[in-house]
Formats: C-alpha cells, sequence, structure tokens
C-alpha cells in the first residue's frame, strides 16, 4: 500500500514539474515572428523625352516626346531592391498636309452641285519602348534616390493615317475619324544602360519621380520628320469618287527618299508621379 502511494506522489510529482517547465518555457522563450514589411510594389506613369546622342543626334535633330507606365515588384519585403517591367511611346517629328478640294457634279455643261473633299494626311514618327529594370531606392523617408540597370527593345516606324474633315463626317463613320493609313517603314532593335532619380514624397502613398536615363540602342531604319515634311499627298478622285466609300486609291503619297540608318543611343529624361501599392 505504501509503495503505491509513493508511486502516485511521484508520477504526480513529475506531471507537474512538466507542465511548469513547458509554461515557463512559452512565458519566456521569445516566439519567432515574420518580418515585418518596409516595402510594397510601386506604379509610375510619366511623361518623357528621349534626346538622340551620337550617330542618332547626326541623322535627325527631333526630339522624341511622350508617355510611359513601369509596375516594380520588390525581390524581398525588407530589401528596397526591385525588378520592374514598363512601357511607353515617343513622337519623333509629326507633318501634316490638308487637302481641300470640291468635286463638281454636272451633267454636260449644267452643274448639279459639288461635294466638298476635306481630308488631312498626319505622319508620325513612332518609337515604342519596352523595359526591364533592376532598381535600388535608398530607404528614406522624404527624398528616397534611386539607380537602375535597364535594358530591353524599340520598335520604329513611321505611319501616315488620312482623317475625314468634312462637317458632317461623310467619308467615314469612325469616331476617331480615320478613313485610312499605311505604315511605311519599320524597324527593331535593342537597347540597354542605366538610370539614376529622386523620389519626393508628396503624400503617405504617392511621390513626385524625376529621373534620367542612358541608353544605348542598336542600328535600325527610320524616316526623319523633314524628310516627311516633304512629302507630297495628293487628292486624285475621278468622276466614279463615291463619298460614302473613299478608296485608297482616290489619294497617293509621294515619299520619294530612302530611310536612314544609325545607331539609337539617347538619353531619357522623366517627370511623373510614384504610387506605393499596399
Amino acid at each position: 500500500m505504501l509503495r503505491k502511494s509513493l508511486l502516485f506522489l511521484i508520477t504526480g510529482m513529475i506531471a507537474i514539474s512538466c507542465d511548469l517547465s513547458a509554461q515557463s518555457r512559452t512565458r519566456f522563450t521569445p516566439q519567432k515572428t515574420k518580418p515585418e514589411r518596409s516595402e510594397y510594389p510601386m506604379f509610375d506613369i510619366s511623361v518623357y523625352t528621349g534626346i538622340p546622342i551620337n550617330e542618332f543626334a547626326k541623322n535627325t535633330d527631333a526630339l522624341g516626346f511622350g508617355l510611359k507606365g513601369a509596375f516594380f515588384i520588390p525581390m524581398s519585403p525588407k530589401t528596397p531592391l526591385y525588378f520592374g517591367i514598363g512601357f511607353g511611346g515617343l513622337i519623333f517629328g509629326s507633318n501634316g498636309q490638308y487637302i481641300n478640294e470640291n468635286l463638281v457634279i454636272s451633267s454636260g455643261s449644267t452643274v448639279i452641285g459639288t461635294i466638298p473633299v476635306n481630308l488631312e494626311a498626319r505622319t508620325n514618327n513612332w518609337m515604342l519602348n519596352g523595359l526591364l529594370s533592376i532598381r535600388y531606392k535608398a530607404p528614406l523617408e522624404y527624398v528616397q534616390p534611386y539607380a537602375e540597370i535597364i535594358g530591353g527593345g524599340s520598335y520604329l516606324y513611321t505611319r501616315t493615317v488620312l482623317y475625314d474633315r468634312s462637317d458632317k463626317g461623310i467619308f467615314t463613320s469612325n469616331e476617331n475619324k480615320e478613313i485610312n493609313s499605311r505604315t511605311l517603314e519599320s524597324s527593331f532593335t535593342y537597347n540597354f544602360g542605366a538610370g539614376a532619380g529622386f523620389m519626393i514624397r508628396l503624400a503617405e502613398q504617392v511621390y513626385l519621380n524625376i529621373g534620367g536615363a542612358y541608353l544605348r540602342g542598336g542600328r535600325a531604319k527610320y524616316f526623319d520628320k523633314d524628310q516627311t515634311s516633304k512629302w507630297n499627298i495628293q487628292f486624285t478622285g475621278s468622276g466614279n469618287f463615291d463619298p460614302n466609300n473613299l478608296n485608297s486609291n482616290d489619294v497617293t503619297l509621294d515619299y520619294a527618299g530612302e530611310p536612314k540608318k544609325s545607331t539609337t543611343d539617347m538619353i531619357q529624361i522623366n517627370l511623373g508621379v510614384t504610387f506605393k501599392i499596399q
């Protein structure tokens, strides 16, 4: 009987000791917690300009103006290193020509009426950019400098669009008044380089973004705005002209001249707004 009592007592003491030990570990041993997130995805939207340099600048004095956007994902919750992907478009010169004619409807020598032909032919030299980047941003509170490595590609093309400028829109039913269009030259090339800038805090999640980049570009073919300004666009509609179905053969474009060829190095400068996505 005494042995059984001692056995129960020892067993109870061991159980109580284990329970106290577990409580002590829970109370005094710090628990591992997840690191607090300090870096969040960001979205940039900017107006920017492209300034040709080196061989590109010798072939054209046009400056590119356009709009671009980029999305940045932090590579670690606590590290201000971002992977970015962005797209943008620049216009390196735009030329327009208006065509105002009156088609005479007659029967013999009798004039029955006239049909006004009011058209605009607009030629734009475009450069579209698609870029990948790695950006490091200083984790400061109000002004955050950054530096980045950039690489991607550019698509250059020259396009002429014919618009209906008549009062009643008799030549097309399209909302943008576009009748016809034609791409006259296109070229794709690579580019790479580096950039830097700084973000100035405007609100809790909004920053003013000012930056620039130097990009080396591969060789491409393109028309310059001085070339496109000399192109001659004429209306050659005949007596079979149908105002409700303008035929592209009624408008001719004389774009004599060879496209220029060079590398496409440039400096880009941007001004925009950055939003943190929390």
